[in-house]
């Protein structure tokens, strides 16, 4: 059975998901906020996460990002929020669909069996648990990072950055994406945000921050994590 975790803080819309999905034939969770949602998620691992975006602790924006330092499992944002720049926000940060409420209960069982479909093709979801690079490691549910036995302390800008990287170790991830990781947008002040931010990485987390061993550029076309980083 299929397990799917609602991030809503609005328990009448918790309990409606919960009576359809049932019926469904999926097993539900409910979390009534984003950060509950998170440990949820942690620690049940569910097979789809429906997100709502306007919660009181933690948004829905904030969930999504910490979702994907965790896990590719479908992310369906529903929410009340339907133009057009906040849909393309949500979609650039990781969800793979966006439904506006009030929604329509066959349409929504409809995405949820094709995204779950969709990912029964594809390799098994990851729930990465602890990333290392040489002796870099990134905890992404406690958010710590060290080298070694040397803590190293990141904003929460730069923990996002490298724990994307980390997470597509030995591939090179195109500017464009990472600035929508990050920020949903991309213009040219988004460009000059992101080196300055991989310039601060480098001078934390390098010995040498003019020959990186662990974050490393391809000119032209984006960042990486070294998978196998050479010289240490």
């Amino acid at each position: 059975m299929k397990k799917i975790l609602v991030i809503d803080d609005d328990p009448d819309v918790g309990q409606i998901l919960n009576m359809k999905l049932t019926r469904a034939g999926y097993e539900v969770s409910i979390a009534t906020g984003g950060k509950e949602g998170l440990e949820k998620a942690r620690d049940d691992h569910p097979d789809l996460i429906l997100l709502d975006i306007m919660m009181p602790d933690m948004d829905g924006w904030q969930v999504c990002g910490r979702l994907r330092e965790m896990t590719d499992v479908p992310i369906i944002m529903l929410t009340v929020l339907g133009r057009q720049e906040e849909t393309t926000k949500g979609l650039r940060l990781g969800a793979d669909d966006y439904i506006v409420k009030p929604w329509s209960n066959p349409e929504l069982l409809a995405r949820i069996h094709a995204l779950l479909r969709r990912a029964g093709t594809s390799p098994a979801t990851s729930w990465q648990q602890i990333y290392s690079c040489g002796d870099l490691t990134i905890d992404p549910i406690q958010r710590q990072i060290a080298i070694g036995d040397r803590e190293v302390y990141l904003t929460p800008t730069e923990f996002r950055l490298l724990s994307y990287l980390a997470r597509r170790a030995g591939q090179v991830v195109p500017y464009s994406e990472l600035i929508a990781q990050i920020w949903g947008t991309e213009t040219e002040q988004d460009i000059v945000r992101l080196r300055w931010h991989i310039h601060n990485l480098r001078q934390k987390i390098e010995r040498d921050p003019r020959q990186p061993q662990y974050l490393r550029g391809k000119h032209g076309i984006g960042y990486y994590c070294a998978a196998q980083p050479q010289g240490l």
